[in-house]
Order: structure tokens, then C-alpha cells, then sequence
């Protein structure tokens, strides 16, 4: 097809320009309205090609017009921003040298300007509606092609990644996305080409590396044929933050010891943690949620005043009785404090129940405990009293005995031995037994030990395996207790013989012995007591070694024996059996 040849001149009244020659090239473009998405005007209809022309003969040279005569400038008004047609020229040939070669081919002439004007201004304007609607998105906007190159980006997304303008441009979008892959792309790409909006959580990496958790929208938007990827990016950090806090909270709560309950401000129960249902012995949480809380509690008046506390104060405090499903009475300790909204209202009551029915158990016996201790110790001081005066006059009751016994008087020995059992029962320092008589009298009960057969108080046992230390200890007592009869034992065996013959008031035994020692014969002595229901004799138990444990635990328990180390004091001797007697 041979080349079509347009000429436009200037204006009339402006200098000539030089003729313009537009040459399509072979091969036919589309035309600036179609770019636009528009058809070019009914009035501006194609040009039709030029006849064909024989090679050899050159076509014919474009007549000029005449150059106008100059005319007086007339004051005229500036017309408004319209570019001008080389202008407008020059941004069409841009334009369709950058477009794939079509079928038809629009050539821009004076006739159809006013269009072409139209269209560019039409598609500047919404460019610029463009880049206010993307810059004004309070999302970060990241435009990929399908590949998930970056074409474009917003401030907001910019100041997220902490990339400066054109930083980005060219990167890939799975270098934004944390852990993102190829195959996280294709899935993507197969959502949005079904129409379909995908919602993703993920973590998005800034320039310096660092990372923010984002929730990340994603669709198809078409700028071009083959369509763009729009990715809208929220950095969520302060999301998740309150969700890790509330999440805390929560677990605080569900895992906590105490039964935490939440009513509203009429008292039906709102939410319970597990503990409340354990405490109550509950299997499920419909069977208390909607239900008042003082189904719950034994005494209604408690909430009633804890409600009516709490519109004056911020926490109350105190403990009441509840009862579980079976009807099982419990202690509880209970705090509780308003609910309150963001606005600062009270919504509701907040509860927490602790168990503390052992306590309350180990609180009461130990006022028992308390009860007891104190009574003790008044009985002790009595006792103690009561132990000193016995040993200040046990010499002249012993005395007095003594008379009557050589006198043979039996109507003052009866009483006398009442005397001495009291006595001993006091140097015991345990508190007398009492028997409640006729009329509500209460008299001390003596032990059955005033039924027993009494010992012997004239006789005295020296049991060692020393014959110069039995002799000598019997010397010294003969001669300072008048009326008193000693005898001898070598062993623990001999001693037994003669025990049972006189049945001694007072045996001073030595506790290491050859044959029978003096432990040994101990227990004997007791048993034989307890068969024959003798009175057991005090008995001083004497060694130069460390006593064994059962002279400790004998003595411990009954005041009438003792342990004396040897070597043994003339008097600490003398008193000791003078007490005992």
C-alpha cells in the first residue's frame, strides 16, 4: 500500500510552518481514543488510503497557502490550559509507539483534535483520581503483576516495609511476605482468578530485616489485560498484643484456684471459671450460668450486703458458708469487687470463692488446742504449788507416822496414809481424777494404788556388787534415819529373794551388775508387784556410767524414782530415801 501523506498548517494570521509529514508505518496501529478505551467520534471517519502511484513518478508537492495579510492584534482572552496540537501530536506518537500493531489505523487530524483533546484530559484526570484514591488508602497497598513483581506501591506501605520511593520498585513480593513461596503465589493466583477476596495472616519483613505481624487481604485488579495483584497490607501489632493479653488473662482465669464467677447487677451468673464447678461440685456450666448466685450461697442476706457495700466501696472482703449440689455445707473465702465498662459503669460484680473449710477446721482445734493449753498450765501452777508445800511437810507427816505405827495406833494410821497417797499423787503434777457425788459434789479420786498392798516404810533394800559400798550406804542411812531396817543384795537375783520376804519401801539399786543387773531387775520387780498386787517400791537407781534408756523413761513417767550418778553424796543419799519413805 503506498504511504498516505497528511499536511496541517498553523492557524491564519501565523507564520507558514514547514510542511509535516505523518507516515504510518507498514503495519496499522490503534488509534489514542482506543487506547483510552473509547471510540473515536462519528464525525471523524477513517481516511481512506491513498490511490497507488507508479514508483517512477514522485507526488506532485502540497500546495501552500498564501501567507495572511498582518492584522491589528485584537485584545483577546487567553484560552484556557488547551494543549496544543504538536503537543497533542507528539503524545499521540508516544502513545502509539508503545502499542502492539492493529488492524486499523486513526490518524489524528484538525477534524477529530477536539476529541483527541477530550480523551487525554479524560485519562490525566484519572490518573490523578487514581493516585489520590491509592496515596489516601489508610491500608498499605502493594500492586504485583501476576509473577508477584512490585509495580507500585502507597506511602502507607512504604512506611510499613521503611522503604523510600522507588526502593521497592522491581522487588518481589515473597521477599515482603515471611516464608512466602512459589506455591503460596499460585494458590493466590487460582483465588482471585475465581472472583474470591483471600484473607491472610502472616508476618511482613522490612528493609532493615525486622518483621511485624500483618493481616494481608489480596485481589484481582485490572490496570492491563493480563490483570494485577493488589495486596492491602494492616500491620496488626498492637492486635495481637491486646489478643496475647486477653489470651493471658483468659488462661489466668480458667486456670486459676479460686472459683471466679461474673454476674450482672442483679446477681445472675454471667460466666464461671472451671474451679466454681468443682468447688460446688458441678459437672456443667449450664447448670449455674443464668442462674442467680445466691442459689449458691446459705446465707442471701451476706450478698444482699455485699451488693449494697460495694456501691460505697471497691473490693469487699469477708468469708461465708455455701453449700454444694449434694447440700454439703462449706466455708468459702470471698472477694469481690464492680464491673465495670470503658465508660467507667458498673456492669455487674466480679466474684472469687476459695474453700477454706480445713482451714476453719484447723483454726477451731487449735482454740481448742488453746483452750486446753491454757487450762493446763493453771492446773500445773496449782499443781507446782501444791508439790512445793507436799515436800515441806512430808518430814512431819513422816513423823507422825512413825508414832503412830510404834504406838500401834490404827484408828490415826488410816488416816494418815490418805495424807501420803495424796501426796504422792501430787508429786506426780498430773491432775487429779474427780468422782461427781450425790448433789452435784465433785472429790478427787486417788489411784487404785491405796488398794494395793502397801509397802513396808521401816526397810530399806542396798542392792550392789560391791561389799564395802553396800555396807557403807547402809551405814550412813542406819545412823541418820531412826526406826529404819536395811538390807543386802549382791545381784538383781539376790534382791528379788529377799523383796518378796519384806516387800522394802525404798531399794537403792545399782544398775551395772554381774548375774542379774540392775535394769533386769527392775522389770522383774515389777511384774512381781503386779502378780502379788504389791505396791511397787521407789527405787533409786544408781551408776557411774550413762544410764540406760529405760531408767530414763522410768523415771520420767513416776516421780517416786530417781537416778543419783556415783559417786553419790552422803546427804543427797540421805534425802532421797528420807523422801521416798
Amino acid at each position: 500500500m503506498a504511504k498516505k501523506e497528511v499536511i496541517i498548517t498553523r492557524r491564519q494570521g501565523k507564520r507558514p510552518k514547514k510542511e509535516l509529514k505523518v507516515t504510518p508505518p507498514k503495519k496499522r496501529f490503534q488509534s489514542v481514543e482506543s487506547l483510552t478505551g473509547e471510540e473515536s467520534a462519528p464525525n471523524a471517519p477513517e481516511q481512506p488510503p491513498a490511490e497507488p502511484q507508479a514508483a517512477q513518478t514522485p507526488p506532485p508537492p502540497a500546495a501552500v497557502a498564501p501567507p495572511a495579510q498582518p492584522q491589528p492584534e485584537a485584545r483577546r482572552e487567553k484560552p484556557k490550559k488547551v494543549p496544543t496540537v504538536s503537543r497533542i501530536l507528539q503524545e499521540g506518537r508516544d502513545v502509539l509507539a508503545k502499542q502492539p500493531p492493529e488492524k486499523t489505523v486513526r490518524v489524528i487530524t484538525r477534524k477529530n483534535l477536539p476529541r483527541a483533546v477530550k480523551v487525554l484530559k479524560k485519562g490525566r484526570q484519572g490518573a490523578a483520581l487514581y493516585n489520590e484514591l491509592l496515596n489516601s488508602v489508610y491500608d498499605g497497598v502493594i500492586i504485583t503483576d501476576l509473577s508477584g513483581r512490585v509495580l507500585e506501591t502507597n506511602p502507607r506501605a512504604r512506611e510499613f516495609l521503611q522503604y523510600g520511593p522507588g526502593e521497592i520498585s522491581r522487588a518481589s513480593i515473597l521477599n515482603v511476605i515471611c516464608g512466602a513461596d512459589a506455591q503460596l503465589l499460585e494458590t493466590l493466583r487460582q483465588n482471585v482468578d475465581d472472583n474470591r477476596f483471600t484473607l491472610l495472616e502472616a508476618w511482613c519483613a522490612r528493609k532493615d530485616h525486622s518483621r511485624f505481624p500483618a493481616e494481608i487481604a489480596i485481589n484481582l485488579i485490572h490496570l492491563s489485560k493480563q490483570g494485577e495483584l493488589c495486596f492491602f497490607v494492616r500491620d496488626i501489632t498492637l492486635r495481637k498484643r491486646a489478643e496475647a493479653l486477653l489470651r493471658t488473662e483468659h488462661n489466668a482465669i480458667q486456670n486459676s484456684a479460686n472459683g471466679i464467677v461474673i454476674t450482672d447487677t442483679e446477681g445472675k451468673i454471667e460466666y464461671l471459671n472451671p474451679a466454681f464447678l468443682a468447688l460446688w461440685g458441678c459437672e456443667d456450666a449450664d447448670e449455674a450460668v443464668d442462674h442467680p448466685l445466691r442459689e449458691f450461697l446459705r446465707d442471701g442476706d451476706t450478698l444482699d450486703a455485699i451488693f449494697r457495700d460495694l456501691a460505697q466501696q471497691d473490693v469487699w472482703t469477708g468469708e461465708m458458708v455455701a453449700t454444694q449440689k449434694n447440700g454439703t455445707p462449706f466455708y468459702v473465702q470471698v472477694s469481690a469487687a464492680p464491673n465495670r465498662d470503658s465508660a467507667g459503669e458498673s456492669i455487674g460484680m466480679v466474684f472469687s470463692f476459695l474453700d477454706v473449710t480445713e482451714r476453719k477446721k484447723a483454726e477451731d482445734a487449735l482454740n481448742r488446742a488453746n483452750e486446753e493449753l491454757m487450762k493446763g498450765e493453771k492446773v500445773k501452777a496449782r499443781l507446782d504449788t501444791i508439790t512445793t508445800l507436799s515436800h515441806e511437810i512430808n518430814n512431819p507427816l513422816q513423823m507422825l507416822l512413825s508414832m503412830v505405827e510404834l504406838e500401834g495406833n490404827q484408828r490415826y494410821k488410816a488416816p494418815l496414809e490418805r495424807i501420803i497417797a495424796v501426796l504422792r499423787e501430787l508429786r506426780k503434777q498430773e491432775e487429779l481424777p474427780t468422782v461427781t457425788y450425790a448433789g452435784g459434789l465433785e472429790r478427787y479420786q486417788l489411784s487404785e494404788e491405796e488398794l494395793l498392798t502397801p509397802c513396808d516404810n521401816t526397810r530399806v533394800l542396798i542392792v550392789d556388787d560391791e561389799e564395802d559400798l553396800r555396807r557403807m550406804f547402809g551405814e550412813v542411812l542406819g545412823s541418820a534415819i531412826s526406826g529404819v531396817e536395811i538390807d543386802y543384795a549382791a545381784n538383781g537375783q539376790e534382791a528379788l529373794d529377799i523383796f518378796e520376804k519384806h516387800h522394802h519401801a525404798v531399794i537403792v539399786l545399782d544398775v551395772v551388775m554381774p548375774r542379774m543387773n540392775g535394769e533386769k531387775a527392775f522389770l522383774e520387780l515389777q511384774g512381781f508387784c503386779r502378780a502379788k498386787e504389791w505396791k511397787m517400791p521407789a527405787v533409786i537407781f544408781c551408776t557411774a556410767f550413762v544410764p540406760p534408756e529405760i531408767v530414763k523413761q522410768t523415771v520420767a513417767e513416776d516421780s517416786r524414782h530417781c537416778f543419783m550418778p556415783k559417786p553419790i553424796g552422803k546427804r543427797d543419799l540421805i534425802k532421797a530415801v528420807e523422801d521416798r519413805l
